[in-house]
């Protein structure tokens, strides 16, 4: 999605990284918007799927160390930041699965743009 916050665009989008999928597929997919915004404030909020330590969570799996590769060689930053919470929960446990991430060029246009609430980041859309 293309949007203007204080006359500067930005993009946004939202992925869902199904756990039972090659995420491979998936780092297709945001190759893509990275080509497509060519480096011009992009934010991903995404349900990644994957642990890491990284993003606060207890454990780091494979799916884990692949995204940390992906985010680092694609100089994408995580917003997430350590909270006592964690951002999913099920019969089966809890985990930080969800992420914020953003360009360099995001993190700097909109630095006032972020906030958090409750240690979550929010985007300030007005």
């Amino acid at each position: 999605m293309e949007n203007e916050y204080e006359n500067e665009k930005f993009y946004a989008a939202s992925i869902y990284m199904d756990y039972n999928a090659t995420i491979d597929n998936d780092f297709k997919r945001i190759e893509e918007i990275l080509t497509f915004t060519k480096g011009e404030n992009l934010i991903i909020a995404t349900d990644i799927n994957s642990r890491s330590t990284v993003w606060h969570d207890t454990t780091t799996n494979n799916r884990g160390r692949q995204t940390e590769g992906f985010l680092a060689n694609n100089q994408l930053h995580i917003l997430n930041e350590e909270r006592i919470l964690t951002n999913f929960q099920s019969s089966v446990g809890a985990s930080n699965i969800d992420l914020i991430i953003a360009d360099k060029k995001c993190l700097q246009t909109f630095r006032n743009a972020i906030y958090y609430r409750n240690k979550t980041p929010r985007i300030i859309m007005l």
